[in-house]
């Protein structure tokens, strides 16, 4: 939203909700030591009144999903009439507006300007409205758990902004919000879907340990300074398409449980990281193996032109994989995809062929042992190892030995030639999977 499209701001001290969240008093703000002048005991006062007053406004249900939270219990029980006769002058010796009632009124803090050091670390919100809200100090909303929608679009935090393990359970709209400084979403819980359509991030930005339970969406976004989702688990879409990543990127150990992640019309940095990440399982219907095969070719497509030849090859395999459910049921196509899959991964693979390697000599060394393959008996072990290793070496210039092979049973040779065949398929798998793991474009 342009400048004169904004509402006029309100200083925050006019608005009821924010006098009723610093009842007892507002931080004081320090130039050079933000943490040198936070009042902890205030911070804790604040918090509690706030909680007691809104705890009339939860359900039973909710309350007792704050307790598992590890929320003190004592913090959400609704005041006594003593209490409230205290609470009462408190907030009228703090503002002369109305006291809001969270049951009647939703709480409101859209175009409110925030001047002062901002802490609603671990505060109940029953809902919440911040829309175009500035915030020119610190902001904590740390531990904080909001039950109803809650909206932060056009908002500016000027500083740095906290939301480590807070708690959304329903709707959280951060649209178009401008972070300058740093911010954390460590640890915090999205139950529903988390929509950051074009949002800015200036400063670094935390992800980490991050749950989104819905759908969430970062289309538009731009990530400016270094940003990670290092172990986030995104159990829906997971959309960063038109992002701009002006810094690395951290995914390493991120669980897509479902989905792959969409990366349209995204280019990423060269230092973006995938380690130890998780990937949805192979699809099970059309649409979505259409989805895996448009989601992972993007991610290719990103690797090759970043010069990463194993991640390229990474995601192309899970592409293939993906496709396979797109073939036809018992076609061709469909059985050389599988095949293509056990036999080397796609070529991802080197140590998969070596295996069927080590495989087809046992179960070749065994039959030459164990069964009358020459003149009605079988070989002795040292003759039988021989001419297993021989099938799989075929296009090389040894032969076994003339007379051994003159006195072979017909399945004895028919077996060799099956060896000869399939080691020769697998070592081009073995030697695909050497090139593309350690090829230089």
């Amino acid at each position: 939203m342009s400048d004169e499209g904004k509402p006029q701001l309100k200083p925050a001290n006019e608005n009821p909700w924010y006098c009723l969240a610093t009842v007892y008093g507002e931080q004081e703000r320090s130039i050079g030591r933000p943490l040198a002048s936070f009042d902890k005991d205030l911070d804790k006062k604040n918090r509690v009144a706030w909680n007691r007053w809104m705890a009339a406004a939860l359900s039973d249900e909710q309350h007792e999903q704050l307790i598992k939270r590890g929320f003190d219990s004592s913090e959400l029980v609704p005041l006594s009439d003593d209490e409230r006769i205290e609470f009462l002058r408190a907030y009228a010796e703090r503002t002369s507006t109305a006291l809001p009632n969270p049951k009647n009124e939703g709480i409101g803090f859209h175009h409110l300007l925030f001047e002062q050091p901002t802490s609603f670390r671990g505060f109940v919100f029953p809902m919440a409205v911040f829309n175009n809200a500035e915030f020119h100090s610190k902001a904590d909303f740390c531990k904080a758990a909001f039950f109803g929608l809650v909206t932060f679009d056009d908002a500016t935090f000027s500083s740095v902004a906290y939301f480590a393990e807070a708690l959304f359970e329903t709707g959280a709209f951060f649209n178009r919000v401008t972070f300058s400084g740093t911010v954390d979403f460590s640890k915090t819980a999205f139950l529903e879907s988390a929509l950051f359509y074009e949002a800015a991030f200036s400063g670094t930005a935390y992800f980490r340990e991050t749950a989104f339970s819905g759908d969430v969406y970062f289309k538009g976004a731009t990530f400016a300074g270094e940003t990670t989702f290092g172990g986030a688990e995104f159990s829906g879409v997971a959309d960063f398409g038109s992002c701009e990543f002006k810094s690395q990127m951290w995914f390493s150990r991120a669980k897509f449980t479902s989905q792959v992640p969409v990366f349209y019309d995204t280019k990423l940095r060269e230092g973006t990281d995938w380690g130890l990440s998780t990937w949805p399982s192979p699809p099970k219907n059309n649409k979505d193996a259409q989805a895996q095969v448009f989601a992972y070719g993007r991610l290719k497509a990103e690797m090759d032109r970043l010069n990463r030849p194993l991640d390229a090859q990474f995601f192309f395999a899970r592409e293939l994989r993906a496709h396979r459910e797109l073939e036809k049921r018992y076609s061709p196509q469909r059985a050389f995809n599988f095949a293509y899959q056990i036999l080397g991964f796609y070529g991802a693979s080197a140590e998969l062929p070596i295996l069927w390697l080590l495989a087809l000599f046992v179960l070749g060394f065994g039959f030459f042992a164990l069964a009358p393959v020459y003149k009605g008996v079988p070989l002795a072990y040292d003759e039988a190892a021989g001419l297993s290793i021989t099938n799989l070496i075929s296009f090389l210039p040894y032969k076994v030995d003339n007379d051994i092979s003159a006195h072979l049973s017909p399945l004895a040779k028919i077996v060799g030639d099956l060896q000869s065949l399939l080691a020769i398929i697998l070592l081009f798998l073995l030697g695909l999977a050497l090139r593309n793991r350690f090829r230089m474009k």
